[in-house]
């Protein structure tokens, strides 16, 4: 039996966009959501779904 690896949805992917300190420092809970983004990240990784990942500036903000 041969593994299926194409994905469920066609051109499914994760976007994760701005995961910075800076922005964590708004949440109530910021090591929950910084876990949560990581299974997120960990369980795209495990269905073979691209993940992009995108980060302003820091030096800026």
């Amino acid at each position: 039996m041969t593994e299926n690896t194409e994905p469920v949805i066609p051109n499914l992917g994760l976007l994760v966009l701005d995961v910075q300190e800076s922005f964590l420092k708004a949440f109530q809970a910021p090591d929950k959501f910084v876990n949560r983004v990581a299974f997120c990240m960990e369980t795209a990784n495990l269905f073979g779904l691209p993940t992009l990942l995108t980060e302003q500036r820091p030096d800026i903000l």
